[in-house]
Formats: structure tokens, C-alpha cells, sequence
């Protein structure tokens, strides 16, 4: 029997897995039943799930038994002849000493990743189908989401790194954003890194001619870092954050000063209203007073009058004197009447007590304009003016506020620097790489082969070697040899792959510690500076503090406008020459004098001269009845009478102009004090604003005080914090196959799409397939 001809391209079984934040390393296992799991995806062009198979890997260190678990379609050893035996779930095999490898297919498994691939070519989506060798402008969406029907385990806590491979003899101007690129050859690679627990859209853009892509590899290692904070220098950080509680304390101090001088000036403006209201009552009991006088005079008046008039009808008619008698005594009569009314008691005392009130307001409000000066007034003046409390808060504050913002300006340029240096440190860890063979890492300096055989014998048919050189930061030269065994098959297969390793893939993984490290400190530092979220950042806040602190300093004592200037205006006003302490003081004088030529004990007083004329217009009608015996007399006094009364009825329209302006004066009095107390309460209620503000932003920056008072310890936590989230140091591996494998050391995701090629020309006469692996 003739042996069947297959012509097919083998490819060494390799997976390298280029890490930028950390090399796959083999974990050896603590004891003889420990293994690794390696799950290889097959994705199609548009990122479905094509197939999936795991490799188990053990390193054992006797002969023995081993005992495994998962749901596979079937199962192939790859170490030996010896068959698997399968019951349900179960897999046992026993093994040699040293490595052994099993394989197990999986027709229905759920990996932890969504992925999504979709192409645009000149803005139109197309099918990864058709896109080879297509011409224009191409955009690649890849897509990462979780899959919420798989394990959250893995999705939490693996991170992904996915390389694309663009040949530049095809892709011109490529444009990415979040990746690390780098060249080797006619290709440009280009990496992303996606943390744990993270989704992605990533696009890809760039001018194609004639389309051709490798395939995409995404490789899925927990998220493990040694990370020791310990080691970090932040003393510069806590120097700049003494500096920031510094000038947070001079903000309080300046804010307490501020409140204290307003709590100031709000008892001083009190006691200037209640003299104002002092002035207010007596002014009112002065009106009341004088309105019940003025009836009073106007009687009297009307009475001088008629007694003037009937002294001189008496003065013509004397010879006529019974007639004038009746005339005369009717007369009197009236003018009784209208003095008894004008010397009513009642009238005077409220006209007294009037002016004692208004003496006593008066005095109450010069009072309290002299402690509004010494108690109110003088104190603020001196904290606004140069060395006073709150003139020096505000530029304490201002001083503190600058000092802050130098303070942020020195962290931006830090902040900037540190992103440079994670930077340069990133593109370094690029251009190294670490060679898997199989799961072992090939050392420095050494080469290796790895050559498996199937079932069968094989006929060597030829064999194309591929070698490609390159050279790492550190000058090492790194060559890897690839050989491509083409046989006829007959009955076996061979596998062979040789690296020559030279750098040492050791230090990698320090520097991506390294680069790790780094690039939480950069968040952080611009989580301070710019904020995150809700939370505003350091810049944002010390411009609005400056700002306001601005606007206080102007309002306070800066301009024509502040406060400083009104307070200037309004003592010299109050107090000053010509103010209103010294109009109280002439009113008083005034007043005092008012009262004495109304109400006093001289002779010429209005009191005393009603009085007395009230007395002798009683004697005069007392009189009346002996006229008729003294007509000699009667005539004189008739006469007197008659001069008298008309000098005294010239003089009564005096006093009752007097009387008017008085009552308009006290009138005008009432209305002004009303007006300067409803005033003075505007002014008080400013006042109690005032004082209530100055207390709000005295309890703020208290608040801020306290909230900033360990803001160094706050910051090194939050570093602490999320390098532990970072270092992964609590996750423990499990199986991804089996919840029934226990002792599982290490499971690593390696995925692949199919690549995009061009069809190529089938031979009549045979066809050439080429697999990769």
C-alpha cells in the first residue's frame, strides 16, 4: 500500500510573550502535582472565538501518577506515548520525571475578554474578508469588553497586552493614540497595555496600499508587581506640603483676624443705633408736646388781639362808660379764657418733659457716636491701615496663596519631568525582549532546541530557516532563528525552533517594576494637581483662593471704593469738625436754650410771662367791678391797657411764627431721626452680614486647615494604596479549566487572529498550506 503524500508547512510551537509591564516567567511548582495553564484562543479576523485548547504543563520531580480535570473534547499528550485515560471530567496519565505537556481541546468555552474587530476603508465599514489587498484609508477598531458570561476572576485581576504588526512596506502615516511603537525591520509593532478590570476602544489608523496584516496577538498574565513604597524618596513631596500647611495657616490667622474686626465694628455700629433710636423717641415726644402748645398760642394770640382791640374801643369810648363797661368786661372775659388755656400746667409738662427727652437722646447719641468712633470705627482703621490685624491677614493670605501656587507651578514642572522620565523608561522596556520557548525562558547566552515527534515516520523534505538580528538598549545583540520544516508526510512530523539569546532578560522585569511604579506616582501627581471626577485639583483651588482673596483686599482697603476709604469718610463725618457730634452738640446748646426762654424761671420766659398775664387779666376782672367809683383811674389804666395790649398784639404774631418754626423744626427732627434709624438698621443688618461672612470664611479655612493639616500622610496612603492595587499581591491563582484543580501555579491567555492575506495562486499539480501555531 502506497503512503498518502500531504505536503504541509509545520511551524515550531512557540509562544512569546513580550510583556511591557512584566516578562511571563515559569512559576516552579512547590510540590510534584502543581501545573500551569496555558490557554491558546483562536480568533477570527473580526475577534470571534474560532477554537480554544489548553496546555498543561507540570515539572515533576519523580515518576508518579497525575490526576486532572476539564471538560474537553479530547485530550493528546505531548510528552510521550502514553495514552491519557478519560472518565467524565477526570484525566489521569502517569508521567516521568521532568516536564510533561497534555493538551486539551474545548469545544464550548467562555474566555473573560469580549473582542471586537471592525475595518473602515475610506469612512465605509468592511469585512476583514474582503480588505486584502484593498488601497486607501484604513481604521482598525479593536474593542475589549468583559464578557459577562465568563469568570469576573480573570477579567479583574489579568492584564492584556496586545500587539499589532504593520508592515510599512504597506501602511504608511500610522496614527495611534496609548500605544508604544516600535520598529523592527520593514515592521512597525504596535503595543497596548490594558489593566486589570479595564475596557477598551482602540483605533488604529493609517494609509495602506495593497493590504496585508499578521496576525494580532493579545496576551492575557495576572497582574502580579513587586512593589515596595518603602523605597520611594518622597521627601520632596513632603517638603512642598510643609510649605502648603504653612500658608494654609496664615490663611486662617488672616481670616480670624478679618471676623474679629468685623464682630468690631458690628458692636460699635449697635451702640450708634441706640442712640440714633434715643434721638428718635424724644424727637416724637417733642412733637407731641409742641402740637398740643400751638392751640394754646393760637388762642392766646386771638385773645391779645381782642384785648387790644377792646382796650382801644375802651380808650374812644370812655365817655360812653357803661356801654364800655359791658364791652370791656365782656372782653376780658374772653381773654380769660384764652390765657387760662395758655397756662394750662398739663401743656407745660409734656412741653418739659419733651425737652428733657430730647436733651437725654441727644446726649445718648452723642454717646454713642463716640464709642461707634473709639470702640468701632478707630479699631477697624487701625487693622486696615499699614501693620494693622486685618490688613496683615489679608497680605498673610495673599503671601500664603502665592507661595501655594509657586508651590503647584514646582509640582507642575515636576509632575511634567516625571512624565518624560516614564516616558523615555517606557520606550526602553519596548525594545527589550524576552524569548519563551515553549513554557521555558531561554538565558542569557544560551541556545536552544526543541524538537518534538508525532506518531509516524517522517521524510525530511526541506527546510527554510529564518534568522533576524537586533540590538537592545544595552547593546546586546539578540538573534532568533526560526526553522520552517517542510516534510512529506508519511506518518510523523517534526518540530524544531533555535534561539540564541545574548541580553540578560533578567533585568527587565526590574525595569518594568520600575515603570510600573512610576506611572501610579505620575497619576497621582496628576490627580493633585488636576483633579479627578468631582474633586477639583490644587491649581483650581488656589486660583479661585486668589481671586477672592482679590477681591477681599480691594473691598477692604484698596480704592476709593474699600472700606478703609468709608471708614475714613464716614468718622470725619461722625466725629470730625463741623460732623455730627458736634450738630449734636449745637443742638444741645440750642435746645438748652430753647427750653429756657420757654419753660425757665427768668422773667422773660414764655412760661413766666403767660403766668403773669394770666394773673393780671384776673385782676383786671376782678377790677371791673370798682370801676364805676375810679373812672379817673380807669381811664389811665384804660390807656396803658390800650398801648400795652397793642404792643403786646404786634408781638404775639412773633410768637406765633416762633411757635410754627418750632413745631416744624421738631417736626422735621421726628422724620430725620425716623429716617437715620431706619438707616442705621440697614447698616446693622450689613453689619451682622458682614460679620456672619467673615465667620463663614473664618470656619473655612479652619476646615481647610484641618482637612490639610496631614495632607503629607493622606498623600503617601493614597501612593500606598494604589501600588497595592497595582501589586496584585493578594490574588490567588485558580483553574481556568476546572474548579476541581486545586494546585494551579500560573494561567496565562495567549490569543490570535488569522491575519489578512492575500489568496494565493494554487498549483496544478500539488498545494502548500502554511500553518501558524
Amino acid at each position: 500500500m502506497k503512503n498518502k503524500k500531504i505536503y504541509r508547512p509545520v511551524i515550531a510551537a512557540t509562544l512569546s510573550v513580550i510583556m511591557v509591564t512584566g516578562s511571563v516567567m515559569p512559576v516552579f511548582a512547590v510540590d510534584d502535582t502543581k501545573k500551569e495553564e496555558n490557554v491558546y484562543v483562536n480568533l477570527q479576523n473580526d475577534g470571534s472565538v474560532d477554537g480554544v485548547y489548553v496546555v498543561n504543563s507540570y515539572d515533576l520531580k519523580k515518576d508518579q501518577k497525575i490526576t486532572d480535570y476539564g471538560d474537553y473534547s479530547s485530550v493528546k499528550n505531548l510528552s510521550s506515548d502514553r495514552s491519557l485515560k478519560e472518565n467524565g471530567d477526570k484525566i489521569t496519565v502517569d508521567a516521568k520525571k521532568g516536564k510533561f505537556y497534555y493538551q486539551g481541546n474545548l469545544d464550548s468555552a467562555s474566555i473573560p475578554w469580549t473582542i471586537d474587530l471592525t475595518y473602515e476603508l475610506n469612512g465605509e465599514e468592511i469585512s476583514p474578508d474582503d480588505l486584502a489587498g484593498k488601497s486607501g484609508r484604513l481604521k482598525i477598531h479593536l474593542n475589549i469588553r468583559k464578557n459577562e458570561h465568563a469568570d469576573q476572576d480573570f477579567f479583574k485581576n489579568f492584564l492584556l497586552q496586545i500587539s499589532v504588526t504593520l508592515n510599512t512596506k504597506h501602511c504608511k502615516n500610522i496614527k495611534t493614540k496609548g500605544a508604544t511603537e516600535a520598529n523592527s525591520g520593514d515592521d512597525k509593532k504596535v503595543m497596548y497595555n490594558i489593566m486589570a478590570g479595564q475596557e477598551k476602544n482602540l483605533v488604529i489608523e493609517t494609509e495602506v496600499k495593497d493590504f496585508e496584516m499578521d496576525p494580532i496577538s493579545i496576551s492575557g498574565v495576572p497582574m502580579s508587581f513587586d512593589i515596595d513604597s518603602s523605597q520611594l524618596d518622597t521627601g520632596k513631596l513632603t517638603d512642598k506640603t510643609k510649605k502648603l500647611k504653612s500658608g494654609v495657616s496664615s490663611l486662617k490667622e488672616g481670616a480670624n483676624q478679618v471676623n474679629e474686626g468685623s464682630k468690631a465694628m458690628k458692636s460699635g455700629l449697635l451702640a450708634y443705633g441706640q442712640g440714633v433710636d434715643a434721638v428718635y423717641k424724644g424727637a416724637d415726644t417733642l412733637f407731641a408736646g409742641l402740637s398740643q402748645l400751638n392751640p394754646g398760642v393760637a388762642s392766646y394770640t386771638n385773645g391779645v388781639d381782642q384785648v387790644a382791640s377792646g382796650a382801644k374801643q375802651l380808650e374812644q369810648k370812655t365817655q360812653n362808660l357803661p356801654i364800655l363797661m359791658r364791652q370791656m368786661t365782656s372782653a376780658v372775659n374772653q381773654l380769660k379764657n384764652g390765657s387760662s388755656n395758655l397756662s394750662n400746667p398739663s401743656a407745660w409738662k409734656q412741653i418739659e418733659q419733651g425737652f428733657s427727652q430730647m436733651k437725654s437722646g441727644l446726649s445718648k447719641m452723642k454717646e454713642g457716636l463716640q464709642k461707634m468712633d473709639s470702640q468701632g470705627l478707630a479699631p477697624m482703621k487701625v487693622a486696615l491701615s499699614d501693620g494693622g490685624q486685618l490688613k496683615n491677614g489679608v497680605e498673610n493670605l495673599e503671601t500664603g496663596i502665592s507661595a501655594a501656587k509657586m508651590y503647584s507651578e514646582k509640582l507642575n514642572s515636576v509632575s511634567s519631568a516625571y512624565d518624560q522620565q516614564t516616558q523615555t523608561l517606557g520606550k526602553i522596556i519596548s525594545n527589550q525582549k524576552s524569548t519563551v520557548v515553549g513554557s521555558r525562558t531561554v538565558k542569557d547566552g544560551q541556545t536552544t532546541k526543541d524538537t518534538q515527534k508525532e506518531e509516524g515516520t517522517y521524510t525530511k523534505d526541506h527546510t527554510e530557516t529564518k534568522r533576524e538580528t537586533s540590538t537592545d538598549e544595552n547593546g546586546n545583540i539578540v538573534i532568533t532563528v526560526t526553522n520552517d520544516i517542510y516534510m512529506t508526510k508519511t506518518d510523523t512530523v517534526t518540530k524544531t525552533k533555535e534561539v540564541t539569546e545574548s541580553s540578560k532578560v533578567e533585568k527587565t522585569a526590574e525595569l518594568q517594576s520600575l515603570y510600573g511604579s512610576m506611572k501610579t506616582n505620575a497619576a497621582i501627581f496628576h490627580a493633585i494637581l488636576d483633579g479627578n471626577g468631582s474633586n477639583p485639583g490644587l491649581s483650581t483651588i488656589l486660583t479661585k483662593l486668589g481671586s477672592g482673596t482679590s477681591q477681599l483686599k480691594f473691598g477692604l482697603y484698596e480704592g476709593n471704593s474699600s472700606m478703609r476709604a468709608y471708614l475714613e469718610i464716614l468718622q470725619k463725618q461722625m466725629t470730625g469738625k463741623g460732623g455730627l457730634t458736634d450738630g449734636v452738640d449745637t443742638m444741645m446748646s440750642g435746645l438748652s436754650k430753647l427750653e429756657t426762654s420757654i419753660c425757665g424761671n427768668q422773667e422773660k420766659s414764655v412760661k413766666n410771662g403767660i403766668s403773669a398775664l394770666d394773673q393780671g387779666i384776673g385782676t383786671l376782672k376782678t377790677s371791673t367791678n370798682s370801676i364805676p367809683g375810679q373812672m379817673n383811674q380807669l381811664q389811665n389804666a384804660i390807656a396803658q391797657l390800650s398801648s400795652g395790649t397793642s404792643q403786646l398784639s404786634k408781638k404775639s404774631s412773633n410768637l406765633t411764627d416762633g411757635t410754627k418754626q418750632l413745631v416744624y423744626g421738631a417736626s422735621s427732627l421726628k422724620n430725620g431721626s425716623q429716617t437715620l434709624a431706619s438707616k442705621t438698621s440697614s447698616l446693622n443688618e450689613g453689619a451682622q452680614k458682614l460679620t456672619d461672612g467673615t465667620g463663614k470664611l473664618y470656619e473655612g479655612t479652619k476646615t481647610f486647615s484641618n482637612q490639610t493639616g496631614n495632607i503629607d500622610e493622606q498623600i503617601l496612603d493614597g501612593i500606598d494604596q494604589e501600588i497595592s492595587k497595582l501589586s496584585g499581591k493578594d490574588y490567588k491563582v485558580k483553574s481556568f479549566v476546572s474548579s476541581k484543580n486545586k494546585k494551579v501555579s500560573a494561567v496565562q491567555f495567549a490569543m490570535k487572529t488569522k491575519g489578512i492575506e492575500k489568496k494565493k495562486e494554487t498549483k496544478k499539480k500539488e498545494t502548500k498550506k502554511k500553518e501558524r501555531l
